[in-house]
């Protein structure tokens, strides 16, 4: 536990130092950074504002926060969690621990999905995304085109108020719709794109996953079945009934199975038209047609 007297007479540079030295002895790598970023949160500052006031007293309406901040993330809670929000495709979008934390490598699918819309005339594309979480992947589309409509769908109920609310935040609630279900099974409308960031966790490989991705993200939203392509298969299987003839699915990948995930779209009678690298050079996204 932290002990510090509510009333401590401690300076932001002294506050942000102990806060430091408590995460790196929890074992957080950048520890520095993170209690800068708590402090930042905590008193409703910038990095730059907060610098300016290294010598002055904290007030206890920043301390107490920042203290309860800093319990949380030694613990191993994640800190986008602890701030509720976390940058994707540079826009902040709401999380909480129903949602996956957005990660920079599903990046790699929202590029890829703008690069074909540059390709195609737009101006009525449908998109549906299924498993839509915080909406990142969805709501980052739309703001890059406008006009285009999206609607998301995902199991969890809170996990589509969290797409809600990012929606209209960044003023998309008129364009993207958000449904509780399961998977595509209550939509009978039809679509010109699907995207899809599934789980993709293979039973087997839980013990490699870090403790603070297995404690606190939404286990549903990660592991699929013993192999790992349970989603996939459930995706392949109904997907058809809901897409446009000539429509693409664009899905992403688990590193090192976009072998296995190509053969279960294909005989579900789609073609892999084109597979797309992260930044660390891993296959990570995929686009499968639907044959006419």
């Amino acid at each position: 536990m932290i002990e510090l007297p509510i009333d401590s007479d401690l300076s932001y540079a002294s506050v942000m130092q102990i806060g430091s030295r408590h995460l790196r002895e929890s074992g957080v790598l950048e520890s520095r950074l993170e209690s800068r970023i708590l402090l930042c949160h905590s008193a409703g500052l910038s990095a730059e504002r907060i610098l300016s006031l290294s010598n002055k007293r904290v007030s206890t309406e920043v301390l107490v926060p920042f203290l309860d901040a800093l319990r949380r993330r030694m613990s191993g809670e994640p800190i986008a969690y602890i701030m509720g929000v976390k940058e994707f495709w540079s826009l902040k979008f709401y999380v909480d621990n129903s949602t996956l934390i957005p990660r920079p490598d599903s990046e790699t699918l929202v590029s890829a999905v703008i690069n074909h819309l540059k390709k195609t005339d737009s101006s009525k594309t449908k998109i549906l995304d299924l498993g839509t979480g915080s909406g990142c992947l969805l709501l980052s589309i739309l703001h890059s085109y406008p006009g285009i409509m999206g609607f998301g769908v995902d199991i969890n109920e809170s996990a589509c108020r969290v797409a809600a609310r990012n929606a209209k935040h960044h003023g998309l609630n008129s364009r993207a719709s958000f449904f509780n279900g399961d998977w595509a099974k209550a939509i009978g409308d039809r679509f010109d794109i699907v995207i899809s960031n599934p789980p993709y966790i293979a039973a087997e490989e839980i013990s490699s996953v870090s403790r603070e991705v297995l404690e606190y993200e939404p286990q549903g939203a990660l592991f699929a079945g013993v192999d790992g392509l349970d989603s996939y298969r459930l995706i392949a299987k109904d997907i058809s009934r809901i897409i446009v003839s000539g429509g693409s699915v664009f899905i992403e990948l688990a590193k090192d199975n976009s072998g296995n995930v190509k053969q279960v779209f294909e005989e579900e009678g789609f073609i892999c038209a084109n597979i797309w690298r992260d930044l660390a050079n891993i296959e990570r996204c995929a686009e499968f047609i639907r044959q006419k």
